[in-house]
């Protein structure tokens, strides 16, 4: 290969990296995304021989930490949901979707940022139902979970932040069991004599953060160095093929 050519290869690659580098800098953002889904068509409930459980609809007894949203979606049971976001400054976007229907509980919640800012979103939802024992023995509940995405990302820049939360949890006898990733299932069983009463609760949560602390880095002097020596060489090139032309 001819030296001519390799300043002009040179420069072009030399050209591309200065590019390169800038983009991925100026565009750098913080981004958190978590979705999580409780599959209502998986739960069982089981019983020990002789032993029964009836829905007794007596709501007021779940004593919901939040009653943003109160839906009777499945006889006997009762939906409590929440959504929100908050954003505080700054380029960006937040949201979180709750939703409950006969086929289980799906959050998605989501936070970016695109200039100096701090961005939040949250979900949850719950579904519970009080209950009355006939008989003494152990009773029995379980129901699938899963987290499709559990994702937080930062361009690398010291300024940007970005987290999230996700979880599925089961609640009956005075104990709970939660699960923060992945799938499978969640399970519980409980001690009961006849005529005893006790609240079945399922549920999740998840939120996202987002945060660029200062201002998007510019260029830094090494990459203006390397664009201008890319520009050197083909402006370097570009005159010697002129002077053979003429």
């Amino acid at each position: 290969m001819r030296p001519s050519r390799v300043v002009v290869v040179f420069s072009f690659v030399v050209m591309i990296l200065s590019i390169a580098v800038t983009s991925s800098t100026v565009l750098a953002a913080a981004f958190s995304r978590n979705e999580v889904h409780i599959d209502w068509s998986s739960l069982r409930i089981t019983t020990d021989p002789g032993v029964s459980i009836s829905l007794t609809n007596n709501f007021d007894n779940l004593n919901w930490a939040i009653r943003a949203s109160i839906y009777n979606v499945i006889p006997g049971w009762q939906d409590a949901i929440a959504q929100s976001y908050f954003e505080a400054t700054g380029g960006g976007s937040a949201y979180g979707i709750a939703s409950t229907n006969a086929s289980g509980m799906h959050l998605f919640t989501a936070a970016e940022t695109h200039g100096p800012g701090d961005m939040f979103s949250y979900a949850m939802a719950y579904r519970g139902a009080e209950f009355r024992v006939s008989g003494t023995g152990t009773v029995g509940i379980s129901i699938d979970y899963h987290f499709i995405s559990d994702s937080a990302v930062t361009p690398g820049s010291p300024t940007d932040h970005a987290s999230g939360i996700t979880w599925a949890d089961l609640f009956m006898g005075g104990n709970y069991t939660e699960a923060l990733h992945g799938s499978g299932t969640l399970s519980m069983n409980a001690f009961y004599s006849d005529g005893d009463t006790d609240i079945i609760r399922i549920g999740s949560y998840a939120d996202s953060t987002a945060a660029t602390l200062g201002p998007l880095p510019t260029p830094e002097p090494p990459t203006l160095i390397l664009l201008g020596a890319g520009l050197a060489g083909v402006s370097a090139f570009r005159k010697k093929f002129t002077r053979r032309i003429h």
